[in-house]
């Protein structure tokens, strides 16, 4: 298992960074806090990493294309956390998963799942939305994306 330290000073042939944003602890702490999701260049595993200036907070694996077709994914920050936001499928079925995750007792937890789909037939498009809430909250470590995305 390779380490998120490994992977956030890693030789950039090795790993890359597919998408970064910054959020800032607005609690006593103030720190910046990065997530960065990294693709290994070696196998296509993505992972996402979230750490500070001093330590790795947490890590969370993330699905390949050769798990889901097509798999692509995304960061956005939102005023109390940030967005995982997934897409995959192909041919007639398209999926979209937006994963919210909240900053609260000095860590990320998911608190909603929005899932849509488009299933494409050939006199028109039928769209579909679905609002997950996951109660309680699930610690970033606790969550696993394959699971949500079935």
């Amino acid at each position: 298992m390779i380490s998120a330290q490994n992977i956030i000073y890693s030789d950039p042939n090795t790993f890359y960074t597919i998408s970064e944003i910054k959020y800032y602890d607005l609690s006593r702490s103030k720190q910046k806090i990065v997530i960065r999701i990294v693709r290994n260049t070696d196998n296509d595993i993505r992972t996402l990493v979230i750490f500070n200036p001093q330590n790795t907070i947490d890590t969370l694996s993330l699905p390949s294309s050769d798990d889901f077709k097509n798999f692509s994914v995304t960061l956005k920050n939102t005023k109390n956390g940030f967005e995982l936001k997934t897409i995959w499928g192909g041919g007639k079925n398209i999926y979209y998963d937006t994963f919210l995750f909240k900053y609260f007792k000095r860590t990320f937890y998911l608190t909603n799942i929005i899932h849509s789909e488009d299933i494409l037939n050939t006199n028109k498009t039928i769209h579909k939305v679905s609002n997950r809430k996951i109660i309680p909250a699930l610690r970033l470590d606790k969550v696993k994306i394959e699971k949500y995305l079935e």
